[in-house]
C-alpha cells in the first residue's frame, strides 16, 4: 500500500478536501500531520507522496530539508493551494514542491498523481486472478516465473522471487478464456510485499485493454464499484 503524508496546520481538515481524489482510493494509506517534527519522522520511515497546505509556515522549511536528506530527496510533493498568492507558490516550487494544484479538489489531482505514482495510482479496475507468467529480465536476458495475482489495462501484480525495483521485464502470459499468449514489456515499479511486485505494463495495445474490460465485465456481472473506491473496500485512514 503506497502512503501518503499530508501536512497542513492544526484545525485544518486537508484530508477531507482531498476525498474526491486518488488519495482516498484503496491503495494509500494517508497520514496526518501538523507538526514538523513529526513529518521528519514520518518521511524517516516510507512516504510515497507528500501533500503540504500552501499555507503551512513551515512549508518551505520541510521541502528544503527533504531535497538535503537522503532518504527523502525524491519523494515528489504536491501544494495544496486554495489560490489568491502566487508569490508563496513560486517560493514552494523553487524549493523542491513538483506541481501547485488547486483546492477544491478537481481531475487534475488524479492525472498529476498518475504520472508521478504510476505503481499506486489506478484510473482502470483492477481483475483479480491467478496464472502463470514467464518472463525475462531484459539487462541480463535472465528468465524469470511468476503468479499474476491482479492485472489491469496498465499493470499486474506479480507474486515472484528474484526481481529488483526497476527490473524492466519482458513477460509471456495466457489470460483466462484467451487462446492465444500475450506479450508484453513491463518494468517493475513497487514492492508490495517480500514476494509481490507491481509491474507498470508498457504501452499495451488496444486489444488488450480491450480484452480485459471484458475480462472484468465478465467476473463482475454486478454494477462497477464506485469511481471513488476501485476497489470497492474502505481504505485505511490514521487521520479518520
Amino acid at each position: 500500500m503506497a502512503a501518503a503524508l499530508l501536512c497542513a496546520g492544526e484545525g485544518v481538515d486537508l484530508g477531507g478536501e482531498l476525498r474526491g481524489t486518488a488519495l482516498w482510493r484503496g491503495t494509500f494509506e494517508r497520514i496526518a500531520c501538523s507538526d514538523p517534527a513529526a513529518a521528519r519522522a514520518a518521511l524517516d520511515r516510507r512516504v510515497d507522496v507528500v501533500v503540504l497546505d500552501r499555507e503551512l509556515e513551515w512549508a518551505v522549511a520541510l521541502l528544503l530539508w527533504m531535497r538535503r536528506s537522503p532518504r527523502a530527496a525524491g519523494i515528489p510533493v504536491l501544494v495544496a493551494s486554495r489560490g489568491g498568492d502566487p508569490e508563496a507558490e513560486r517560493a514552494l516550487v523553487s524549493a523542491g514542491a513538483c506541481a501547485v494544484l488547486r483546492l477544491p479538489a478537481g481531475r487534475e489531482w488524479d492525472g498529476c498523481l498518475a504520472r508521478l505514482l504510476p505503481f499506486a495510482v489506478r484510473l482502470d479496475l483492477r481483475v483479480p486472478v491467478r496464472f502463470r507468467v514467464s518472463g525475462r529480465i531484459a539487462a541480463t536476458r535472465e528468465a524469470r516465473t511468476a503468479t499474476a495475482l491482479d492485472v489491469s489495462e496498465t499493470g499486474m501484480l506479480l507474486e515472484a522471487a528474484e526481481l529488483a525495483l526497476g527490473d524492466e521485464l519482458h513477460i509471456v502470459f495466457q489470460l483466462p478464456a484467451e487462446s492465444e499468449p500475450t506479450s508484453l514489456q513491463a518494468r517493475v515499479v513497487r514492492r508490495a510485499a517480500p514476494d509481490r511486485w507491481g509491474l507498470e505494463l508498457t504501452r499495451p495495445g488496444r486489444d488488450f485493454v480491450q480484452t480485459i474490460r471484458a475480462l472484468a465485465a465478465s467476473l463482475e456481472p454486478g454494477p462497477r464499484p464506485d469511481a471513488g473506491d476501485p476497489d470497492g473496500a474502505t481504505p485505511r485512514s490514521p487521520e479518520s
